[in-house]
C-alpha cells in the first residue's frame, strides 16, 4: 500500500490554521462546537503530524461550511463565495 507524502498532512494543517485564524479563534474555541474532536487531535492535524480524520472533517464541514475537497485537496471551488475569495486572495498574495 503506497504511503502519502508528509506534505499532504502539512497542507491540510495549513488550511485548518488559515481558516481558524481567519475567524480569529484559538484552537480550543475553534473546536468547542465540534463534540467529537479533541484538542490534541486537532492540534496534531494543524501541525501536520497526523491525518485529519473523516469524522473530524465532516464536523468541520457541517459547522463551518468548509468542503471535503478544500480540507483534503485544497480545492476551494465548493467553498461559500466569501471563504473562496478569502482563500484565493491569500494565495495570490503569497510569494
Amino acid at each position: 500500500m503506497p504511503t502519502l507524502p508528509e506534505k499532504s498532512f502539512a497542507d491540510i494543517g495549513e488550511r485548518l490554521r488559515w481558516h481558524r485564524n481567519l475567524l480569529g479563534l484559538e484552537q480550543a474555541d475553534y473546536i468547542a462546537p465540534l463534540p467529537a474532536v479533541k484538542r490534541t487531535a486537532y492540534s496534531n492535524w494543524e501541525v501536520g503530524s497526523s491525518r485529519l480524520s473523516l469524522n473530524g472533517a465532516l464536523q468541520l464541514c457541517q459547522h463551518y461550511g468548509l468542503s471535503l475537497d478544500f480540507l483534503f485537496l485544497g480545492n476551494a471551488d465548493n467553498l461559500p463565495m466569501s471563504l473562496r475569495n478569502a482563500w484565493v486572495s491569500r494565495s495570490d498574495s503569497r510569494p
